[in-house]
């Protein structure tokens, strides 16, 4: 999470998710040898289900551990009796090497894309919504990717958690 520029939720979310969520959330692990190098969540309520949080190790990405993991997640989706999964979200319109090789994993699934709209309320004047909210968490997203694990693991949770992310 570090790595993306966001806050990791306590190891207690997971859990709750768990109880909470009880036959409906389960997740996989992708082992080379005896080295874990992806990690993969899904929970679903009736025909809905949707992959959560998928990590996976970037020294290991040759072997292709997230194609694995959501082959396997979709198939368990599907005889679990669900018609619609959520692969989360992507932009429209890449620009980073990131956002487009996300953008290539999850469009090779055959799916389609919908509008995910956002509701934005920014402190201070005459401030453009487009453009300040692109630049915006730009640079929250750099700033938080350069501050020490160690403290990230201490305020990351609390911030996740009062932002429902």
């Amino acid at each position: 999470m570090k790595r993306f520029g966001t806050p990791p939720h306590k190891y207690s979310f997971f859990k709750n998710l768990h109880e909470e969520m009880k036959e409906n959330f389960f997740g996989f692990n992708c082992y080379l040898e005896s080295k874990m190098i992806g990690s993969i969540l899904v929970f679903y309520r009736g025909e809905e289900g949707y992959i959560a949080f998928n990590v996976s190790d970037s020294e290991y990405r040759q072997y292709r551990p997230n194609d694995l993991l959501y082959w396997e997640a979709i198939k368990k989706l599907i005889h679990a009796g669900v018609k619609k999964v959520n692969l989360g979200l992507v932009e429209k319109n890449p620009e980073s090497s990131r956002e487009k090789g996300l953008y290539k994993f999850k469009k090779k699934w055959n799916g389609r894309l919908f509008t995910r709209f956002y509701f934005y309320y920014f402190f201070g004047k005459g401030r453009n919504l487009e453009g300040s909210k692109k630049e915006g968490f730009k640079k929250t997203r750099g700033i938080w990717s350069a501050l020490p694990s160690s403290l990230i693991r201490i305020i990351g949770p609390k911030i996740c958690s009062e932002l429902a992310i």
